[in-house]
């Protein structure tokens, strides 16, 4: 067998004889051993620096979760402390729940130890004397608890509400001037309460020498059940309980009901003020271009939980809007967009005057519907049907365009204007007792309008009969007094 070359070893190794199996296996074992050993090392070497590493990191976590266990524990001292103060402020207030609790131990505790030790003295009737007593003291003491609540009912103070009555009847605000009055404290317990003082304090002074003898008679009565004393403490049990329920009860209402009366209007008049913000937000939102509008129900809602201040505040707002230009410098279909979005908040206005009381929403609407593209005619003119009703006919002079548009409208939702011929007779009558109606108070007239109507009564007033010649003078008298603006 030829001999096998050596094998080359690693440096500092010595060379294996080939021909000796047993020497390279031992030889591949240390190798494998020590590459073992070198392994085992570097992953002990990599151990510990993951671990140099963490060690931080994990201090940083239990120092805050220290520092928030410190935390929670600082509050909760700090909510016990919060609570004991507030018991001690409750307790050292005047006539408040502790205050009133210490008055009638006060006045109540010694008559009722006494009763006990009488009744305890009484051998044989120790039960008797103590239902008895019982029960005289509580009736005396709910009697006089209910004088004391009479007495200490807390009076409200009205607000005054002329300013806002003066201007809801001008007509000029879209609002009920019932909203004023609809969250009134009723006051029907405080007439009471002050009816019953009044005539018992009277009574009293009056018929001053019969209290004397009914006491004695209530006493007379209770005395069988109070042992051989009876009378005596029959009236101490009367006259102290009757004097500790109402000093209790005077105290505790006075102090405590009223402070939950003014709780009761500070929470009122947040509620009142979160209404107002929310009907002003979607006011502003419906008049604001873009494509969020609200709903024509959720303005409506908005509006008949606001006062009156809003409404009008509302009014104005899209009335202001519907008369001025958006910028000025858009174009004519731009300008009568921007002045149709004033249209809900009127529909809206209009939806919350269920009284029919107030006409300037109405003819507001309709102008604004008068002037879309193409205008709304039908509509119009049922809301100016409508404003003309409900506006007072003394204001006539004051308001003659809500009949100029009322007769435009019928003029533009007539079929036969547009192609020139005359109008039928009774849309003819229509149109020209409107005009005739207001023609002497006309001033400046919207251009178009004014082209249309002139028009159309050039057209109705051709002809020789009377009618026409009528028609012939109010076109005379429409030219002179109104002109186009």
């Amino acid at each position: 067998m030829p001999r096998q070359p050596a094998v080359p070893c690693a440096d500092g190794e010595e060379p294996n004889p080939p021909t000796d199996p047993e020497a390279e296996k031992r030889i591949c074992q240390a190798r494998l051993e020590r590459v073992r050993c070198e392994l085992e090392v570097e992953r002990l070497l990599r151990e510990e620096k993951e671990r140099a590493e963490a060690k931080p990191a994990r201090e940083r976590t239990v120092e805050r979760w220290r520092q928030e266990e410190a935390q929670r524990r600082r509050e909760r001292h700090d909510r016990r402390a919060a609570f004991w103060e507030k018991r001690r402020e409750r307790q050292d207030a005047v006539g408040g729940v502790s205050g009133t609790l210490n008055v009638l131990l006060t006045l109540g505790l010694p008559p009722l130890v006494a009763l006990l030790v009488y009744a305890i003295a009484s051998s044989g009737k120790t039960g008797e004397i103590l239902a008895v007593g019982s029960l005289t003291a509580a009736s005396a003491f709910a009697v006089g608890a209910l004088l004391g609540f009479l007495f200490g009912i807390p009076r409200t103070v009205a607000a005054a509400s002329g300013a806002t009555t003066g201007q809801a009847g001008t007509g000029s605000a879209p609002a009920n001037t019932a909203d004023a009055h609809r969250f009134a404290a009723n006051t029907n317990l405080e007439q009471i309460s002050d009816w019953l003082t009044k005539i018992l304090v009277g009574v009293g002074l009056v018929q001053i020498h019969a209290v004397s003898g009914a006491v004695e008679d209530l006493a007379d009565g209770l005395a069988p059940g109070l042992g051989s004393q009876g009378f005596s403490v029959a009236v101490a049990l009367l006259v102290s309980f009757s004097i500790t329920g109402f000093v209790s009860a005077y105290l505790f209402t006075r102090l405590r009901l009223q402070g939950a009366f003014e709780v009761a209007g500070a929470l009122k008049q947040v509620a009142k003020a979160h209404d107002e913000n929310a009907a002003i937000a979607l006011v502003q939102q419906q008049l604001t271009p873009g494509p969020d509008k609200p709903t024509l129900s959720a303005l409506t809602k908005a509006l008949e939980k606001a006062p009156v201040e809003i409404r009008t505040q509302a009014f104005f707002m899209a009335r202001r809007q519907r008369l001025e230009n958006w910028s000025g410098e858009g174009s004519e279909a731009e300008e009568r967009e921007f002045g149709g979005l004033s249209i809900p908040v009127f529909e809206a206005l209009v939806a919350c005057d269920t009284e029919r009381e107030y006409y300037r929403s109405r003819a507001e609407l309709g102008y604004a519907l008068l002037e879309q593209s193409p205008p709304q005619a039908t509509a119009a003119k049922a809301r100016l049907d409508e404003a003309i009703e409900l506006r007072p006919p003394t204001l006539i002079n004051r308001t003659p365009l809500y009949e100029l548009n009322r007769a435009y409208a019928e003029i533009v939702r007539d079929p036969a204007s547009p192609a020139g011929r005359p109008a039928s007779p009774e849309v003819a009558d229509a149109v020209r007792k409107d005009l005739a109606a207001v023609v002497e108070w006309l001033g400046p007239v919207e251009r178009s309008k004014y082209a249309v109507i002139d028009k159309w009564l050039a057209v109705n007033s051709a002809g020789t009969d009377p009618e026409n010649l009528a028609a012939q003078e109010l076109r005379k008298r429409f030219q002179e007094n109104a002109r186009p603006s």
